[in-house]
């Protein structure tokens, strides 16, 4: 049982290393010569845009793209950057024995 509650709790400190790791993420990304720049949090969300002199060229539907391609672009990276903690995450607690539970029958049947 002592053996049980260890790893229970080893995997929970994993766990909570995941969240504050992905709560961590941000990414960046500028276009236009980096005059358009976009820095999203790890929800996605839109965290910083900074918009340096000539940004667009004064075309403000120009200047709108250019902010939905650098976001677009940061939003790839973070995506990315999430993947890898994610599998990061999964190797870890990848330790089921070859074969074990992957036998021809769902665990929920009977037959």
């Amino acid at each position: 049982m002592d053996a049980i509650t260890a790893r229970a709790a080893a995997q929970l400190a994993v766990l909570e290393q995941v969240r504050g790791d992905l709560e961590a993420l941000s990414a960046t990304a500028s276009v236009d010569d980096g005059r358009v720049t976009v820095r999203l949090d790890y929800t996605g969300a839109l965290a910083e845009l900074r918009l340096a002199p000539g940004a667009g060229r004064g075309d403000a539907a120009r200047l709108g793209e250019l902010i939905t391609t650098a976001a677009a672009d940061a939003d790839r990276a973070l995506c990315a950057a999430r993947d890898d903690l994610v599998r990061e995450f999964t190797e870890q607690f990848d330790d089921t024995p070859d074969h074990e539970g992957t036998d021809d029958r769902s665990a929920a049947s009977n037959l």
